[in-house]
């Protein structure tokens, strides 16, 4: 699903992705809840305020409530676009895979993937 409102703990989130349990995605309910919830995936906003969101902010939400995959994807900046693939672990999440542009991104979780991810620029970036 492309974003959608997430219930998380007190808080109310809106991922940019989120993989979730097809009984609760294909419900129509206004808001998941994260029992619900798979895998949730941001793409960093630009600014300051955007990165410290997706950075700092955002991920120990989704750890606190239980979301067991969270990945990031920054299309901007040096070493772009570059993905990163985190696990959730008993002391939160733990990068798992990650990979930038030129390189091969393979990760098992939450699901089998490879895949470079300069790919994610389409046409601008190609040379």
């Amino acid at each position: 699903m492309e974003t959608g409102n997430l219930e998380v703990g007190a808080d109310g989130l809106i991922p940019d992705i989120v993989v979730g349990h097809a009984e609760a995605m294909l419900s129509g309910v206004a808001k998941l809840s994260s029992a619900d919830v798979v895998c949730v995936v941001e793409i960093v906003s630009p600014g300051k305020s955007g990165h410290r969101r997706d950075y700092e902010i955002k991920p120990p939400k989704y750890a606190a409530g239980g979301i067991a995959h969270f990945v990031r994807v920054e299309l901007m900046g040096d070493g772009t676009p570059r993905v990163e693939v985190f696990e959730l672990r008993a002391q939160g999440y733990e990068l798992v895979a990650e990979a930038k542009a030129g390189d091969v991104l393979t990760a098992e979780v939450p699901f089998p993937v490879s895949f470079d991810p300069g790919t994610l620029a389409g046409l601008r970036r190609q040379d």
